[in-house]
């Protein structure tokens, strides 16, 4: 081995720059209304925003079907922890060093179960913030800083009792509020948000998740977002 490859190795990296992108179903490519179906994984949204980027960076696809932010849910599987908060610390440490972190949740936390107001969904992407805000995770360049964290406030939904019964009761006045109290997050704290309802919307198939088409634009405009955020240049 040469020795650049060995201070590679020391430094924890290959020199590629690693997103993290922490989500839920529409992360995971959840087809909608195909009764637990995935999309093939150059169609997902991390996989396009990983080609657009292209070889210098390492994209961590992290969704689970069904996540909340910070919520225990109750009716989860046995062995399967949908609690975000409650996994996030590991995953962090797991995929280190990171130079984004990309947090998209919150869908799931309108769930009729967890009567949880849209500003409880905002501050519920903030405490996942501040988890992630620990230099411990950040990138290896020896400066001791966090990874910068990007919020993505989620889409408006419809509720569609075909699909997904009364889960989702009340779940769409709620979802339009969503944008108002993300933007109380960002003036608060100064965390930047992706709001994803300005480019894309849920496939009516289900009302909760999202097209191919859908997931394709997104990639893009989280490519951009990425590329602004860590000072790419934009070809």
């Amino acid at each position: 081995m040469n020795g650049k490859g060995i201070r590679r190795m020391a430094g924890g990296t290959d020199g590629r720059q690693t997103v993290l992108c922490y989500g839920d179903s529409n992360t995971w490519g959840y087809v909608p209304g195909g009764l637990g179906r995935r999309f093939p994984h150059p169609i997902r949204w991390p996989s396009v925003m990983a080609d657009i980027l292209g070889s210098g960076f390492r994209v961590v696809e992290e969704g689970l079907n069904g996540r909340t932010t910070v919520f225990d849910d109750v009716l989860s599987p046995p062995g399967i922890e949908r609690n975000g908060l409650k996994t996030f610390g590991a995953i962090l440490d797991s995929h280190r060093p990171l130079d984004m972190v990309i947090i998209f949740l919150g869908t799931n936390d309108l769930k009729a179960r967890f009567a949880a107001m849209p500003i409880d969904v905002a501050t519920g992407t903030e405490i996942l913030a501040g988890v992630a805000a620990n230099p411990l995770f950040g990138p290896a360049d020896g400066k001791r800083r966090p990874p910068k964290t990007l919020l993505v406030c989620p889409t408006d939904i419809e509720e569609n009792p075909e699909a997904f019964g009364e889960t989702f009761r009340g779940g769409r006045e709620k979802s339009l509020a969503l944008p108002a109290a993300f933007r109380k997050i960002e003036a608060r704290s100064g965390l930047p948000v992706f709001y994803a309802g300005e480019c894309i919307h849920p496939d009516p198939a289900d009302g909760l998740h999202l097209s191919s088409d859908s997931l394709a634009v997104l990639g893009r405009e989280m490519a951009k977002a990425v590329g602004k955020m860590l000072s790419l240049k934009q070809s």
